[in-house]
């Protein structure tokens, strides 16, 4: 079964050699019809009501260092990736023209 981040706060606290996370995430019929439908308290209607949650976690400075570096390359290849389809533009054939 899926799930989906309805709208959500990240904090972040640096403990010794390790990082706490704490999100707070709400998930409502709002955010799950991309703003078309209502939202309503699961106290009112259980079915499909809004919902809170909490999620905490503890990372290392390593695995959050290592992440980050994986974010760096990604955001570096792409940089590259647009840099050269820019670069061969005049290689491509040009757009159809509708008249």
């Amino acid at each position: 079964m899926g799930q989906f981040i309805g709208r959500a706060s990240l904090s972040y606290y640096k403990l010794g050699d390790n990082v706490l996370y704490l999100m707070h995430d709400t998930k409502s019929m709002t955010s799950f019809m991309y703003r078309m439908s209502p939202s309503w308290e699961r106290s009112n209607f259980r079915l499909n009501g809004t919902t809170y949650q909490t999620y905490i976690w503890i990372e290392t400075m390593q695995e959050v260092q290592s992440k980050n570096q994986i974010r760096v390359n990604y955001i570096n290849q792409l940089q590259k990736a647009r840099q050269k389809y820019r670069n061969t533009e005049h290689q491509r054939l040009p757009a159809i023209k509708w008249y």
